[in-house]
């Protein structure tokens, strides 16, 4: 990660979770698309492979075997992995507020009008809405604070999983923010409902989830997929909220369709490598396209409204503007983003450094160092 050589390095990538994020984050934007349109039946995309789940089950995996590399600079991987998130992050929200402040003065609109009271609950707790506009259109920072803090206890996260105690303390914050605090906020919310995903995330970095799956073959973790599809069920008749809503939705769908995803792990791995130009293309810039998504998608919103009228949304000419211009805002966004990703992966004393041919090991984060197989 960061500074220094880590101990025996491998260069091998495990393409599931390289797959299964990328496939993750492209559903994450595709369901910010689907929302306004309406689409296949909505809202049941919210039950089709639920992104964010999936997102920290892979980061989980990736962290792991991060500080396994570094045993003796736990920390210093941690700071790695927070600048790695809160440089993009803070630099697309300075945008926003930046651009927000140019429309008040401007226009005089009270919507772009910059209220910084509250300001300290941004540092990690909720998500900054200096004006009604950025807050329109940061509504994916949500997940800053809750990999923010994740990332910060990673290491005392992973003592607790040597004991197997990670995971099970997850469940029990998830339990206790689900069926005891009354009103628990956005952002506790998140903390209990991703938090298991990211300790599970352990046990696929240290191998014991595809040693199981090379041991006893597809058969346990389709029968689990069957159980908590069941559960899921149950669940959705009880409270009818969606997995991106309750706690209790989000445990058992993503643990279905992880499962489902764990039984397929070799066609997973197939397919990572038969399109493997494309998901090394989303995988290596996940962030910037989870970051210029959700931006996109209220921009062209509002774009299409401006122009024929909210009214007519779901007409042909409305979905086509609408469409297209997502597709071209999340490829600017991606592409003026990207950049700030990839310095952030650098050591803050190489960024203004010229690069050699040979990326530095702290470049490349993603190399894996899983204690599984990885044909």
């Amino acid at each position: 990660m960061d500074g220094g050589t880590p101990a025996a390095p491998s260069t091998t990538r495990d393409e599931f979770v390289d797959t299964v994020r990328a496939a993750a984050i492209l559903r994450v934007v595709a369901v910010h698309v689907l929302n306004p349109l309406g689409w296949l039946w909505w809202p049941a995309p919210y039950w089709v492979m639920p992104g964010m789940p999936l997102v920290f089950f892979c980061s989980g995996a990736l962290m792991l075997t991060s500080l396994e590399r570094r045993p003796d600079a736990p920390w210093t991987v941690v700071r790695g992995r927070l600048r790695r998130l809160l440089v993009p992050c803070v630099a697309v929200l300075a945008a926003m507020v930046a651009l927000s402040a140019v429309l008040a003065a401007t226009t005089g609109r009270a919507r772009y009008q910059l209220d910084f009271s509250g300001w300290y609950r941004w540092l990690v707790w909720d998500v900054p809405a200096p004006s009604a506009a950025v807050r329109a259109h940061d509504g994916q920072m949500w997940f800053v604070s809750t990999f923010t803090i994740l990332l910060a206890v990673s290491p005392v996260l992973a003592r607790l999983h040597r004991r197997h105690l990670a995971l099970p303390a997850s469940l029990v914050l998830a339990a206790v923010v689900a069926f005891a605090v009354p009103d628990p906020g956005q952002a506790l919310n998140h903390l209990g409902m991703y938090a298991p995903f990211f300790c599970v995330g352990f046990y696929y970095g240290d191998g014991t989830l595809v040693r199981a799956r090379e041991r006893f073959g597809a058969l346990p973790f389709v029968v689990g997929t069957g159980l908590f599809a069941a559960m899921s069920v149950v669940v959705l008749l009880r409270d009818g909220r969606n997995p991106n809503a309750a706690i209790t939705s989000a445990l058992t769908v993503a643990t279905a369709w992880l499962l489902l995803l764990l039984a397929a792990r070799p066609a997973v791995q197939a397919l990572g490598r038969r399109w493997n130009r494309g998901v090394r293309w989303v995988s290596g810039r996940t962030l910037s396209i989870y970051l210029a998504g959700w931006p996109a998608t209220r921009a062209a919103l509002r774009t299409a409204d401006a122009l024929y009228g909210a009214d007519q949304r779901g007409s042909a000419r409305w979905t086509a503007t609408f469409l297209a211009l997502t597709m071209v805002l999340v490829a600017l966004g991606t592409v003026l983003i990207h950049p700030l990703e990839n310095l952030a992966r650098r050591p803050v004393d190489q960024w203004f450094r010229p690069r050699t041919d040979a990326a530095p090991p702290s470049a490349e984060p993603e190399q894996w160092a899983g204690r599984g197989s990885n044909p």
